[in-house]
């Protein structure tokens, strides 16, 4: 599964990637709101992690 990590908190970010690709998953990271909706639009991905409180701006706006 490839998988979309949109966190800015960079040792969550890191854990949730060593869970994911143990289980076999190819992760992608984002660490603000601009960069995810820009791999959104340009890459397609079967799931999102997305944190709603990034630093610059709101995961919300991403939706």
């Amino acid at each position: 599964m490839k998988i979309l990590i949109a966190e800015d908190a960079v040792e969550l970010r890191n854990s949730i990637i060593t869970y994911l690709t143990r289980d076999g998953h190819l992760c992608e990271i984002a660490s603000n709101h601009l960069e995810a909706l820009y791999k959104i639009d340009v890459y397609s991905y079967d799931l999102v992690l997305l944190d709603i409180n990034l630093i610059t701006g709101s995961g919300l706006r991403v939706l």
